[in-house]
């Protein structure tokens, strides 16, 4: 058990998903799904994530970089979602998931196609 986080896409022509992105206890990440596209409710159910919410995440994520300001992402507790601290492995996930949003940002057609955030623990 613990916090697995998926984006994921739906091509507007298949009937089927495709897992994007796959975190797994980034609950500082997950805490800003809840409350930036899920309108607060964390229910294991998958939302759909708009250009704009990935434009704003993506921005911030490259702020909390280049200032390494935790403080934009904050750690969240729960049940088996992982490290709380502001370490090495904190840091390295922001960056990751940085990167990698980045690059959905700039190819994702989100014109023709859905994207989904869910989690499960």
């Amino acid at each position: 058990m613990g916090l697995d986080m998926y984006l994921q896409s739906k091509k507007q022509k298949k009937n089927s998903w495709d897992n994007l992105v796959y975190w797994r206890g980034f609950n500082a990440l997950h805490s800003w799904f809840v409350q930036n596209v899920q309108n607060g409710m964390d229910d294991c159910k998958g939302y759909k994530v708009s250009k704009d919410a990935l434009t704003t995440l993506v921005e911030l994520l490259k702020q909390a970089l280049a200032t390494k300001d935790c403080g934009k992402f904050p750690t969240r507790c729960g049940f088996f979602f992982g490290s709380t601290d502001y370490d090495e492995e904190y840091w390295a996930k922001i960056e990751c998931s940085f990167l990698t949003l980045e690059n959905i940002l700039n190819t994702f057609d989100f014109k023709n196609d859905k994207l989904i955030y869910t989690a499960s623990w």
